[in-house]
């Protein structure tokens, strides 16, 4: 049996890797960048069209590391991620000291089945 996809919505291409929905994208974008770029003027609103294209062609990718998620998602999630609040637990904490106790309470309670079985003749 072959694995099934999470993702079973087909693409619709309308040249080579170009999807549908990435053909009407490309074609707002230059439009609403046409017109940021008529503030400019001159040669410069040439480069910022081009620029604008490129990096839209870029964040609509698939990502690297997760092919089913397009590039500007991953981006955001890994955004997401670096300013995340993290909770640490280090030696000097509380929660750390709680930890290694009922860790070695645990681990005490272990041996001592174990001896007690050993006492009896039983094998653990």
């Amino acid at each position: 049996m072959g694995m099934i996809p999470k993702k079973t919505k087909s693409e619709t291409k309308v040249f080579k890797g170009l999807t549908a929905q990435r053909f009407l994208g490309l074609f707002v974008e230059i439009m609403i960048s046409a017109m940021i770029g008529s503030l400019i003027g001159g040669a410069l609103q040439w480069i910022f069209i081009i620029s604008s294209i490129v990096v839209y062609f870029i964040l609509t990718g698939k990502s690297v590391t997760d092919p089913t998620k397009n590039f500007a998602r991953g981006l955001v999630d890994f955004i997401r991620f670096k300013f995340e609040t993290k909770e640490f637990i280090g030696p000097s904490n509380h929660e750390y000291i709680e930890f290694k106790h009922e860790r070695k309470v645990k681990k005490r309670g272990k041996t001592e089945k174990s001896k007690r079985k050993e006492k009896d003749g039983t094998k653990a």
